[in-house]
């Protein structure tokens, strides 16, 4: 069985994790894991302020941490959501990195502290605001998976998916379109119609496998 796919549900990527009988299997859910959860917290960092190297940075570290707590036994699986486990660490770690992106060693006294405290307040995302940007960033990342997945695994022509990218996607006029890429208009509509189906079907695949994000405990409270 592979773990490579994008309608593995995370329970049974969990399941895989959690079983090194099975090196192969346990290696392909690793990397499955990887592929689902990377792009989201390394978005989130992003849209929390963080620029694209340190996003990138951190994204390795929640992962690094999530995966070494999960190897030592650190949470049982029935006591929350998986989701909620991972964004408890990432937004630990975002606020690690905007305290040391904003720490000023030369300021002095009680009211520049205070000052300091007051922006740095400013500057992290709340809990439910962060939520709500590993939401969209997790729509997004379920949108690209259907994506790819229309490119590749539906043997759909180049030709076709430039015309629906430009169409349903970018919503450039059917006239444009047509003009664009040597069809007719109606032809444009027939292949949006078609592939728009379609790319609601992956859509709503994919939607599944993450929406069955296993349950982990409670969020760590640890490196706050």
């Amino acid at each position: 069985m592979s773990l490579g796919s994008e309608d593995v549900t995370s329970t049974r990527l969990l399941v895989a994790l959690g079983d090194s009988s099975d090196a192969a299997l346990h290696r392909s859910a690793w990397i499955e894991f990887d592929a689902r959860y990377r792009p989201i917290i390394h978005a989130l960092a992003m849209r929390s302020g963080l620029g694209a190297d340190d996003a990138a940075d951190l994204a390795q570290v929640v992962l690094g941490e999530f995966a070494r707590d999960f190897r030592g036994g650190a949470y049982e699986r029935d006591r929350g959501r998986l989701r909620t486990w991972l964004l408890a660490i990432a937004r630990h770690r975002i606020i690690d990195a905007i305290r040391r992106r904003r720490r000023a060693p030369s300021l002095r006294g009680d009211s520049a502290l205070a000052a300091l405290s007051s922006k740095l307040a400013e500057d992290i995302p709340g809990p439910a605001e962060m939520e709500s940007i590993w939401e969209r960033e997790r729509r997004m990342a379920i949108l690209d998976r259907a994506l790819a997945t229309l490119r590749t695994a539906t043997r759909t022509d180049e030709r076709t998916l430039e015309v629906f990218e430009l169409a349903a996607l970018k919503g450039v006029p059917a006239e444009e379109v047509a003009a664009e890429c040597g069809t007719t208009v109606a032809e444009v509509y027939r292949i949006k119609h078609r592939l728009t189906g379609r790319l609601r079907e992956l859509v709503a695949k994919v939607s599944m496998a993450y929406d069955d994000d296993g349950s982990l405990p409670v969020a760590p409270t640890r490196g706050r």
